[in-house]
C-alpha cells in the first residue's frame, strides 16, 4: 500500500499521543488505542521512533538514516518519507504544528 500524504523535508513530525509501544528483541511493537493490531518496526524504524519521541524536522531524520547506512541523503529521502507518512496513515504520528 503505498501512502497518499506527502511528507516534506521542513515538515516537523512527533509520535501521536496513546500510542504504546514496547521493546521486543531490538525492534518496537507499537499499538494505537482503539486497533487490535500491533506494528512492528525493523531497526531503522526502531531508530526513527525513537528520534521522535520530540518534534523532528524530516531533513534531519533523513540525514541521520544516510549517515547510519553510509548512502546519499538523496537515496534515503524517499524511502524515509514514505516510512513516515504510512506511520501518519496508521495514525502512529503526527505532523508538529507552529
Amino acid at each position: 500500500m503505498k501512502p497518499n500524504i506527502l511528507i516534506g523535508p521542513d515538515d516537523q513530525v512527533i509520535r501521536k499521543k496513546g500510542v504504546v509501544y514496547r521493546i521486543l528483541d531490538g525492534q518496537i511493537l507499537l499499538l494505537r488505542p482503539g486497533d487490535p493490531r500491533p506494528f512492528r518496526l525493523n531497526e531503522t524504524g526502531t531508530r526513527l521512533w525513537q528520534m521522535m519521541e520530540r518534534p523532528a524536522r524530516v531533513a534531519d531524520l533523513i540525514r541521520r538514516v544516510a549517515d547510519r547506512y553510509r548512502i546519499d541523503t538523496d537515496r534515503a529521502a524517499p524511502d524515509v518519507a514514505a516510512f513516515l507518512a504510512d506511520l501518519m496513515e496508521r495514525r502512529l504520528i503526527t505532523k508538529e504544528t507552529s
